[in-house]
């Protein structure tokens, strides 16, 4: 399903389907051109008496950055309708792990998508560390974040140019 034929009152599950498949292929991309390396972690659970348990699951992508030589990065892959995007209060801990990897040196951020149509980067907030709820306007980033822009032939959003042009 392409972007522009994704419905705004599409369920949840099917936009975040639609948004995995984008990601899984710009990193196939990035791995052919040798800029690096990711995976996708999924969610971790278990089973028991016969209920499906959510265990506390690692940030949806991590990799490794060739261009900069060799840098850890992880991010959370979210999906909004809205400009104004507010975090699931039921998984805060997703932002104290990205903290936890942004003070350890890595690169971390939230990966935005506004309807598949526009796409921002959120950098880590110490508000993250405490798993403080949190929300913030993607047209008002002041700082927080960038949008990503489109470039190439097909003008696609390339968001590993913007993590190797704040990061050098």
């Amino acid at each position: 399903m392409s972007a522009s034929t994704l419905p705004r009152t599409a369920a949840p599950h099917q936009r975040g389907a639609a948004l995995e498949e984008l990601l899984d292929w710009y990193h196939n991309i990035y791995q052919a051109q040798g800029r690096g390396l990711f995976w996708h972690n999924g969610t971790q659970g278990k089973i028991v008496h016969g209920q499906a348990i959510l265990i506390r699951s690692r940030p949806d992508y991590s990799g490794i950055l060739s261009a900069l030589g060799g840098r850890y990065c992880a991010f959370d892959a979210k999906m909004t309708a809205y400009l104004l995007y507010r975090h699931d209060r039921k998984r805060l801990h997703q932002l104290q792990d990205l903290w936890e990897v942004h003070e350890a040196k890595g690169i971390a951020f939230l990966f935005v998508s506004l309807n598949l149509e526009r796409h921002f980067l959120v950098w880590p907030q110490p508000s993250w560390a405490y798993g403080d709820p949190f929300s913030i306007r993607l047209d008002q980033l002041d700082g927080r974040g960038v949008e990503v822009p489109r470039s190439g032939g097909y003008q696609l959003p390339d968001y590993l140019s913007v993590i190797e042009a704040v990061h050098r």
